[in-house]
């Protein structure tokens, strides 16, 4: 399998290590209950009876069967980790690197757009409001303009050529990561496979 695959199949795991963790969450699914009817005592004639509550939602395996199994999972997908460690470390191409930083690439190139890039200059006017003596000596109050003006202290076409710069680079790294997910090979060969939901895990857990 390449390694996109080998990716999917640890998403796999997940999901079914999931369904047991809701499966054990849920009351019905790890109890038994049993309802003793006490006829005799009350009725010398009747006879008391048991009746085993049996839940549709319960697996047709005990919780240390399913354990068991969980912990099986656990260990294929230790084995999947493993395998694709060591493919990765067969190519020169660091691809868990290359991912890393084009997250950051990609996260300072929307931060130099939203919080540089996008601003622009602009002019404001605004009244201003002061006092003065007049002719007979008397304060008086006056208006005024004020112009504000709003100037960027760096240079926009420096910071575009510089998000042209990341998104290139980040691009780049993209279609290598992207030829390593196909192309890669994985060396395994997983106990259970994508198409099986957890019932067929189990069922090929307990042929085993």
């Amino acid at each position: 399998m390449n390694l996109k695959e080998a990716f999917t199949y640890q998403n796999f795991y997940d999901r079914i290590l999931a369904q047991v963790r809701e499966y054990f969450s849920a009351t019905n699914s790890t109890y038994i209950t049993t309802f003793t009817h006490l006829k005799s005592a009350v009725n010398p004639e009747a006879e008391d009876v048991v009746v085993v509550d049996t839940q549709t939602e319960k697996l047709p395996y005990t919780v240390d069967t399913i354990i068991a199994f969980a912990m099986d999972v656990l260990k294929e997908k230790e084995k999947m980790y493993m395998a694709i460690r060591k493919a990765k470390e067969s190519v020169e191409f660091d691809i868990d690197s290359a991912i890393g930083i084009n997250k950051e690439r990609n996260y300072f190139c929307n931060v130099l757009k939203n919080s540089l890039y996008s601003r622009k200059e602009c002019e404001h006017v605004s009244e201003g409001r002061d006092y003065k003596f007049n002719v007979n000596g008397e304060q008086v109050p006056y208006t005024y303009k004020i112009n504000e003006k709003i100037t960027l202290e760096y240079d926009k076409k420096k910071i575009k050529k510089i998000i042209k710069e990341l998104e290139a680079s980040s691009n780049e790294n993209s279609k290598q990561v992207d030829l390593m997910n196909v192309n890669l090979q994985v060396d395994i060969t997983p106990k259970y496979t994508l198409d099986m939901d957890l019932e067929d895990c189990l069922e090929c857990f307990i042929a085993e």
